[in-house]
């Protein structure tokens, strides 16, 4: 685990230093390129509250698989009860970390590496299985 999240935040400070650069459509010169640099690190609140959220979300995760010794919060042997509440309370915490990046990328117009992930992971980990476990249970 330590290994995989050693690499990703070497990932994500190599494609930090990566910008992408792309043409403007300015006034007379169709050549002008402009910068926009990626970070590391959030340079919005929402931003920043995304990458927060996204942090409690895999906290969260980990609090319930510790509570449920090692089970798995979607699976279907697991008390339903506490299957329901567990699902709940990852998709919601894993939705504002994704409807906050989302507003802070297309809003705020960041670019962040860290905003990137927390969308990436929180979608992947939290709301794929959280929608398809109530959808297919």
């Amino acid at each position: 685990m330590l290994t995989t999240v050693a690499n990703v935040l070497t990932v994500a400070f190599v494609i930090s230093r990566i910008g992408r650069a792309r043409r403007t459509l300015g006034p007379g010169s169709l050549t002008e390129r402009e910068r926009t640099p990626f970070s590391l690190l959030p340079g919005t609140s929402a931003g920043w509250w995304s990458v927060r959220l996204g942090l409690a979300f895999m906290v969260a995760l980990a609090s319930v698989q510790t509570v449920l010794s090692g089970l798995d919060p979607f699976d279907a042997d697991t008390d339903r009860a506490t299957a329901a509440v567990a699902r709940i309370a990852l998709g919601g915490a894993a939705g504002a970390a994704v409807l906050t990046g989302f507003v802070a990328v297309r809003r705020r117009a960041e670019r962040s590496v860290l905003v990137f992930a927390s969308i990436a992971i929180s979608t992947w980990v939290g709301l794929i299985p959280v929608i398809g476990s109530f959808f297919f249970e």
